[in-house]
């Protein structure tokens, strides 16, 4: 989607919000994330992942870092579990890491206008303090409020002169710019490449060890990754989950692919994020759920040229 969206704002309630404060913060999810945490400065956003030591992701965020400690946006359903597991590593550094869902609420802004009108800053990834508020720069249409729950009310108020809309039309903006998440349905299934975080930005080569780097540097170095993430559409009026597996004529019965995320867009068509084998794609026979089944199609995405 590279057309100019309506000002609007939705609720993003199926979000978590996780905190890494104290001294050692930064250092400690440099040493945990794919990411170089170290080197983002206060302000600005990037994504990364928390890989199992076999280089396989439990999550997908959006960090923002802030003066005082950095913030990881992830799906409401992994929050819990990701802070409890990170909690393990902290052992004897000054961290603190905490579930504060409970402490923000977290609102989507579309349209560039919108965006700029609110106080967003104007490059991707930026972040600024706005009437008590961090605002993130996403893309040139969207950008995401993160505010403490005792401001809600304040920014409800702010953002009456804009459409309210469902929140599942943040989330199929996010798969037409091409944004990963992982789901307890799908953790453990891929390894950052596959699911673009190198193309993201959300992956470096260049740092030292962190849970599964061994892996994710080999995959890199000797050139291994044979499954990369599409945008895909299906014309099905059934909705497509998470791990919903995907095929094509050269596979066989043999899955080579699978669903990442996916929404909606009417009653008859389904957009989605899917893992494809890299040769299934360039032959362009991929079928849904089944060898026969209703056909795909690879549609664009910004990053990524097929």
């Amino acid at each position: 989607m590279t057309a100019a969206v309506e000002a609007s704002f939705c609720e993003l309630s199926s979000s978590s919000v996780v905190t890494v404060s104290g001294e050692e913060a930064v250092s400690f999810l440099h040493s945990q994330l794919t990411s170089d945490v170290a080197s983002l400065a206060v302000n600005r956003a990037q994504f990364s992942g928390y890989c199992s030591p076999k280089g396989r992701l439990y999550a997908v965020f959006l960090l923002v870092r802030r003066e005082g400690d950095v913030l990881l946006q992830m799906p409401r359903t992994l929050g819990a579990a990701i802070v409890q597991r990170l909690s393990k590593y902290v052992l004897r550094s000054r961290v603190r890491v905490s579930d504060a869902t409970d402490r923000f609420n977290l609102f989507g802004i579309m349209g560039g206008e919108a965006c700029s009108a609110l106080g967003a800053p104007e490059r991707p990834h930026e972040a600024s303090s706005v009437a008590g508020a961090l605002l993130t720069r996403l893309d040139e249409n969207r950008a995401l409020v993160i505010t403490d729950v005792d401001r809600t009310m304040a920014w409800r108020e702010r953002l009456q002169r804009f459409d309210q809309v469902d929140e599942h039309l943040w989330n199929l903006m996010d798969i037409r710019a091409g944004v990963p998440t992982i789901s307890p349905a799908t953790q453990e299934e891929y390894v950052p490449q596959m699911l673009n975080l190198d193309v993201l930005g959300g992956v470096t080569y260049s740092k030292g060890c962190y849970p599964g780097q061994e892996i994710v540097a080999r995959t890199h170095y000797l050139g291994r990754i044979k499954q990369r993430m599409h945008r895909i559409q299906v014309r099905t009026g059934a909705a497509l989950n998470p791990g919903d597996r995907l095929y094509s004529t050269h596979f066989g019965e043999q899955a080579s692919g699978s669903v990442v995320r996916a929404e909606p867009v009417n009653s008859s068509t389904q957009e989605a994020l899917a893992v494809l084998q890299i040769e299934s794609a360039q032959i362009g026979d991929v079928r849904y759920g089944a060898p026969d089944g209703p056909t795909v199609e690879l549609l664009s995405l910004p990053y990524l040229s097929r």
